[in-house]
């Protein structure tokens, strides 16, 4: 589990939210959303962490290297077009190990971090939780009868379980599947999709994808501006059940 690498997805415009400049480095609480994000990886217990950028590349590069030296910025030049886009330069990057996603506009509390830590090993993984009321922009997750393997996501599903909560691991044992996977949906479906059809083009060949939940502590999705107040109140109250970089 020591090899497996963190691909942080960090390259879009975050036009919702309403800031000129990449969703990482907007503050929350007084510190760079990056930072939370680091600060939840490095509590995982993850080997190398790979950030990719596109948009304000430069700045966001110079905030991830005075956060952690060692983190490894990589730029999608077509940051305009879907987040797979982003997942295919990410995973360029790592040739062995298991490969943890994240979404850089996600805020995770401490705790959950060692629930990623015991999910991790062979096979696919796709996080979730059950206990929120979902709204149209959220991403929601069918299962197969058991609740224990995935099957199918979309935000407009209207029959679902639960709903994803933007952390997926892949096993090294499954990389190059997941590599083909992400080349085929951009063959087939284009670049401007997002990263969670590669996971839905592994499930509809067959492949197990076990669902684990985190439900019962608290994440935040910032997309949008009463988003980012509610993360900053909730920040400001429970820092420090937050990790972060500092």
């Amino acid at each position: 589990m020591l090899s497996d690498t963190a691909v942080i997805l960090a390259a879009g415009l975050g036009t919702r939210l309403g800031k000129h400049m990449p969703k990482g480095l907007v503050p929350v609480a007084g510190y760079p959303m990056l930072s939370y994000s680091l600060g939840f990886l490095h509590a995982c217990n993850v080997r190398r962490i790979v950030l990719v950028g596109g948009f304000q590349f430069s700045e966001l590069e110079a905030i991830a290297r005075s956060l952690d030296p060692k983190i490894e910025p990589v730029l999608n030049t077509n940051y305009e077009q879907g987040n797979i886009v982003s997942l295919a330069c990410g995973l360029e990057r790592v040739a062995e190990g298991g490969v943890l996603l994240f979404h850089a506009d996600h805020i995770f509390r401490a705790d959950i971090a060692e629930r990623v830590r015991q999910a991790r090993g062979k096979g696919m993984t796709v996080f979730t939780d059950h206990d929120r009321l979902l709204g149209a922009d959220d991403m929601k997750v069918a299962t197969d009868g058991t609740g224990k393997f995935f099957k199918r996501a979309s935000k407009q599903l209207r029959d679902y379980r639960c709903g994803y909560v933007g952390i997926t691991y892949c096993g090294p044992d499954m990389l190059p599947l997941y590599r083909k996977a992400v080349e085929e949906v951009i063959r087939g479906e284009g670049p401007l999709v997002s990263s969670e059809w590669a996971m839905q083009y592994l499930a509809d060949q067959g492949a197990p994808i076990r669902i684990a939940d985190i439900s019962g502590s608290r994440w935040l999705e910032v997309d949008y501006p009463e988003e980012l107040a509610r993360a900053d109140e909730e920040i400001r109250t429970h820092g420090s059940l937050y990790p972060k970089a500092i």
